[in-house]
């Protein structure tokens, strides 16, 4: 038999027979008796698998190939406000419940990243490894208020610079408040009166 991975334990009705190699992945299992078997085969960070397996008295070999699946574990999303849309790896996954609740069952061991989308609010991205079940949380309402906070700072500066002739400098600051809120008129207003201040003074 192989297996792939290889270096996995195998089991044949209860009893422990060796592992396929770690080159190739084989393991003869010679004088089998006729009949049943349960046959399984263990590999840290995969998920077992077992499988009856019947040899009939007219069989000479039975060759198997077994693929084993990386172990998955549930994934609990937390999000504020509920009803956020999940993304898992760029990947719709659904949507929290009105409190903030969402459980993808089964995520693959290893590193993922989970963006949790809302309208009204910045959307948010986060990666996390997962070895067992795990939980991951998103305070969009937080978020918000930090991005307002941010969009003012940016928008107060841009509105400095403006008023001290350093144009390119004020509409840097208009971009970083657009790329944070990009919909937010104050900024693309002020970004416009700057770019047509410069165009009117030759200041290019």
């Amino acid at each position: 038999m192989v297996s792939n991975p290889p270096g996995a334990d195998v089991v044949l009705d209860g009893k422990p027979l060796g592992s396929t190699g770690d080159r190739g992945g084989t393991l003869a299992l010679p004088h089998l008796a006729r009949g049943r078997h349960t046959l399984s085969l263990t590999h840290a960070g995969f998920d077992e698998w077992s499988q009856p397996i019947s040899l009939s008295w007219f069989e000479l070999s039975h060759p198997l190939t077994v693929a084993l699946t990386v172990q998955s574990f549930p994934l609990t999303v937390l999000t504020n406000p509920g009803r956020a849309k999940i993304q898992l790896d760029a990947h719709d996954a659904g949507a929290s419940d009105s409190n903030g609740n969402f459980v993808i069952e089964k995520v693959s061991r290893g590193q993922h990243m989970v963006t949790v989308i809302l309208d009204g609010y910045p959307s948010r991205s986060n990666t996390l490894w997962v070895a067992g079940p795990s939980s991951i949380s998103f305070d969009l309402a937080a978020a918000a208020v930090a991005a307002e906070s941010e969009v003012a700072s940016h928008l107060d500066r841009a509105q400095s610079l403006y008023q001290q002739r350093q144009y390119d400098a004020a509409i840097v600051e208009c971009d970083e408040a657009l790329r944070l809120a990009p919909t937010n008129d104050q900024a693309a207003r002020l970004k416009t009166q700057i770019q047509q201040t410069k165009s009117i003074l030759g200041n290019q």
